[in-house]
């Protein structure tokens, strides 16, 4: 999702093509990158949590 669709559709943009987008791909689009940070923000409070983000020391 993040490469054919985010990235791909920036990358079109940057490089100054025209990029059609319809007003319910937008939301969908919207919507996956919402749920895929609120699923890394969970990951990283988790492992703040229960100190999984410390190196392991021996």
């Amino acid at each position: 999702m993040i490469d054919e669709e985010l990235v791909n559709r920036r990358n079109t943009i940057a490089h100054g093509q025209f990029l059609e987008l319809k007003a319910n791909d937008f939301l969908a689009l919207h919507e996956n990158v919402l749920a895929l940070l609120q699923l890394f923000t969970d990951d990283v409070k988790n492992a703040a949590s229960t100190n999984a983000h410390l190196a392991d020391t021996v």
